[in-house]
């Protein structure tokens, strides 16, 4: 370490670091544009002596020749000499400049290296008249009207009210951007020259990315974090005459190489290159959707990364972070997170759902959970072991609590063992998956045992559990009024799953079955018609092909685009040569002769009504018949409440809780969808009966929030796992030592290096077998990923995650003015009354600071006092404005600019929005 000086304050720094470096490491801001955390060491391009500029980019199909293609080598072009150092060195933003003793010249700060008793003065009248002086240069190729403007605090940007051309404007970064807030902290000189446009094309054919080169200064942030922070290359720069000129390989992103990462758009600091898409506040949730679209959060991009690396058993640690049923979602998610990949935007999304599937098929499981009981006396009971209540029991035993299952039907699994087909969900799956329930020291299990005829809410209370979760899902079939539904023939599809499962779950071959069940023997050779277009359905009707039926036909409501039935689901009833009617209502069933029944239906004209509510209308006069020996009702299921407000006298006890539960006219149970409590103290709901219908990961989801919930109940902190940590660190929890030990992840590479074919690479399509090989048999239809399909597959993914670990950039300290605190103070009394009694302007913000309340008022200590009694904020800070309504407003637009809505006060926004 070495000692320096800088504006008379001793500073250690480490040798070899610039001056630049060691003044932001000690808290001294020090204005720059070139330099970044994360790329050459704080040094900016001309510095480095690395970067070398390309013989020609291009800005969409505009190219660019460049002089020199070596900083020390032969040149190109017009010149006949080596480019010396001193020309490169010219280049870059220079506004880091500072004065260094025994120098008379002023020095950038990003290129002079420490040396030991070193002096630095960083701020005078010399020092600012030389910033202003470079900042013009940049100014004058950057549109900057709107920064002179006097109208730019509270500016909208949807008009102008001075009248400037569009293209003299600033971007819509304005207000978050990096050079808007040097220019204000530097100052604009007035002498700065009026940005001339430069009129260049702004290019918006490519993928994910739209670059404008009107607003780039060239600083080569973009190239240098293409180039040597991922190692892709697919962005470049020239040189001619002092300028840089910034541009791709190729006229199009895809034919640069360009692998869509982001950094570029992450470190430019104008809005040269920004994203297609508007990016929320909750950055992680716009920039990684697969896992913003998980309603369980599973970090896709980091198990996919890991697969790809063949790191199978980290891949499952973080697959298994979020949900304890990997192999099950592996088979039979309905992946949300592909439909939002954004790898679709260049070719297809990642096969996520199949590279789980790979992870947990190829590696031993992981070892069961031994955590110790940390809460003897909270004793919990969950009735219903379907995914929902399952999960619950499993993140609940592992932060300590004792739990116990109670489960109506002979196993658990609720209709993940009992209503879904061998075919997409071995047995052996989700046995795998079950073990570390069924093995965990903290859960016990009681199977056959039904809420209403073995015990009820009461008896659960009496026997001293003290806190209780419905967790039943939705069993029971939704029936509709059809004249002929009881005939004989007519059958349910919930009730039909079933009793497949039960005799064929497990079982390869059907041949030697036939003579055990009945349920075979009338499949076998028969006509069968399916109604309903959901996946149950499909589920259904393939069953019924595998059991022998003959013919097969679907009918529906919806048309064919409107199906609720996935879009590979309704592919696979097709390749199985499952027939659909879309467009038609059940009027009647009746039966002919024999075992002959016939299906009448009318034509359906609309599904949903105007406001979206499911309200099919016919056409009455238009109709027709369909024939089969076996019509299978599957519109759907729903959550038998009826033990909840009407329970059997059986036990012999008052049965009825102290406090009715309330149930929704849908026959589900009232929650608070923040808590998922219901309004009987104690007492909890998730999944299907609570928020029927929803698919297994959403109820792993649901399961997950409601042991979060249960935790805080019982005073605890509600975090499952270290998250925070998780994310900085990239540890995720070790469930064979408990919840709080993390397992080490090392932290993601970011070089991903260059491959000129990576946005052709297409989807790598699942394995299936062969359509005439899934007769008479509920094999797996699916085969899963081999090792090379696997690492192919993996290495199609933009690792849009990588972008979030780029260090942020320090912005210059905001300005004090007299009377405005300079930093976000608590909510508390102590701290309000230190608030002046003037006119001005107070934001109040959350736990997370995120602005909930923007006021102005004639006097800051007394309303903040006011708000006090009923806000929910829990840091302020205030500006002291004698026009303070104007100050408001310009606040409120500014944010309104920034964050493209209002502040989210809730009920704590005033009639001023």
């Amino acid at each position: 370490m070495l000692k320096i000086k800088i504006n008379s304050q001793e500073v250690n720094a480490q040798e070899g670091q610039s001056v630049l470096k060691a003044a932001l490491s000690a808290g001294i801001y020090i204005p720059h544009l070139c330099s970044h955390p994360d790329l050459d060491d704080y040094k900016c391009f001309s510095c480095s002596g690395e970067l070398k500029p390309s013989e020609v980019i291009y800005q969409g199909c505009n190219s660019t020749l460049g002089v020199y293609t070596e900083p020390f080598g032969n040149p190109q072009g017009k010149l006949s000499e080596c480019a010396p150092h001193s020309t490169l060195d010219g280049l870059g933003c220079k506004l880091c400049l500072v004065e260094v003793s025994g120098n008379p010249d002023l020095q950038k700060s990003c290129g002079t290296i420490v040396a030991d008793g070193m002096e630095i003065v960083t701020e005078g009248e010399r020092i600012k008249q030389s910033r202003q002086a470079n900042l013009a240069k940049i100014l004058a190729d950057h549109p900057h009207s709107c920064l002179t403007c006097a109208q730019s605090e509270g500016c909208s940007l949807t008009q102008c009210s001075s009248n400037v051309p569009q293209n003299e404007r600033c971007c819509p970064k304005f207000g978050r951007c990096e050079l808007q807030k040097i220019s204000k902290y530097i100052g604009i000189a007035p002498a700065t020259p009026r940005y001339i446009p430069k009129e260049i094309p702004i290019i918006e054919t490519d993928p994910l990315i739209k670059r404008n080169y009107n607003l780039c200064i060239g600083c080569l942030r973009c190239v240098r974090a293409c180039r040597n922070l991922r190692g892709v290359d697919a962005l470049g720069f020239t040189i001619d005459a002092n300028k840089t000129t910034v541009g791709s390989r190729a006229a199009a992103l895809v034919d640069s190489g360009c692998k869509f990462c982001g950094a570029c758009v992450e470190v430019c600091p104008t809005g040269a290159i920004t994203d297609k898409i508007t990016v929320s506040a909750d950055r992680r949730k716009s920039l990684v959707p697969c896992q913003g679209a998980c309603p369980a959060g599973m970090d896709a991009p980091n198990y996919i990364r890991l697969i790809k690396e063949n790191r199978l058993n980290e891949a499952l640690e973080v697959i298994s972070h979020k949900v304890p049923f990997p192999s099950v979602l592996g088979k039979v998610c309905f992946h949300p997170c592909e439909e939002n990949c954004r790898r679709k935007e260049i070719s297809e999304p990642i096969a996520i759902c199949a590279l789980k599937r790979y992870a947990t098929e190829n590696i031993s499981q992981l070892n069961n959970p031994q955590s110790a009981i940390r809460n003897p006396q909270s004793t919990i009971a969950i009735i219903g072991s379907g995914p929902s209540g399952l999960s619950a029991a499993y993140y609940l035993a592992q932060k300590g609590y004792p739990v116990t299952v109670f489960e109506a039907e002979p196993e658990i699994g609720g209709m993940m063992r009992y209503a879904i087909p061998e075919y997409r969900l071995p047995l052996s799956s989700l046995k795998s998956d079950l073990r570390k329930i069924t093995e965990h020291p903290n859960i016990k299990i009681k199977t056959s045992s039904k809420l209403g005829k073995d015990f009820t809410i009461d008896t659960l209370k009496k026997d001293g559990f003290k806190a209780i979760l419905i967790a039943i899902g939705a069993q029971s079939t939704k029936k509709i009024r059809l004249e002929g539904s009881e005939t004989k023939g007519v059958i349910y599809g919930i009730d039909f799953l079933k009793e497949v499962r039960k005799i064929y779950g497990g079982t390869k071959e059907l041949k030697n079955e036939r003579t055990k069940s009945p349920l075979v023997l009338q499949f076998f050779g028969s006509s069968v018609i399916v109604i309903g277009g959901g996946n149950v359905a499909i589920d259904v009707a393939l069953s019924a092909k595998r059991l022998g039926a003959e013919k097969v036909q679907m009918v529906c409501l919806e048309s064919r685009d409107e199906m609720p039935a996935h879009e590979w689901e309704i592919a696979q009833a097709l390749e199985e040569g499952i027939t659909l009617n879309c467009g038609w209502g059940p009027k009647n069933i009746c039966r002919l002769s024999g075992d002959s029944l016939t299906l009448e239906a009318v034509q359906c004209t609309k599904v949903f009504d105007e406001s979206g509510r499911f309200n099919p209308s016919f056409n009455e006069g238009a109709s027709d018949k369909f024939q089969s020996n076996i019509i299978i009702l599957a519109i759907g299921q729903t959550p038998n409440t009826d033990e909840l407000k009407n329970p059997s006298d059986d036990l012999r006890v008052n049965s009825r809780t102290e406090e009715q539960i309330n149930i929704n006219p849908n026959r589900t149970v009232k929650v608070d969808e923040n808590t998922l409590a219901t309004n009987a103290p104690g007492i909890f709901a998730c999944g299907e009966v609570a928020h029927n219908p929803s698919s297994i990961i959403e109820s792993i989801a649901d399961g997950r929030k409601a042991a979060e919930n249960i935790d805080k109940y019982f005073g605890g902190d509600g975090v499952l796992e270290p998250v925070e940590a998780q994310r900085l660190t990239g540890s995720y929890p070790d469930f064979s030592s408990g919840i709080d030990k993390p397992i080490d992840i090392p932290k993601a590479n970011p070089y991903l290096g260059r491959d000129e074919s990576f946005a052709g690479y297409q989807r790598i399509k699942m394995p299936c077998s062969a359509p005439d090989k899934r007769i008479n048999n509920f094999d797996p239809v699916e085969t899963g990923f081999n090792d090379r399909q696997a690492k192919e597959e993996s290495g199609r993914c933009l690792q849009c995650d990588l972008r979030l670990n780029i260090s942020p950039v320090i912005f210059p300290p905001e300005l004090s003015k007299t009377g405005q605190a300079k930093e976000d103070l608590a909510f508390t009394e102590e701290y309000i009354k230190q608030a002046p009694a003037k006119e001005g302007v107070y934001i109040l913000l959350n736990d997370n600071k995120e602005t909930i309340l923007i006021k102005g008022a004639i006097n800051i200590q007394e309303s903040l006092l006011e708000q006090a009694n009923t806000s929910k904020a829990k840091f302020f800070h205030y500006e002291i404005e004698p026009m303070y309504t104007k100050k408001e407003s310009e606040l409120i637009q500014a944010y309104l600019a920034k964050h493209g809505k209002l502040p989210s006060g809730g009920d704590e926004l005033d009639d001023l929005y």
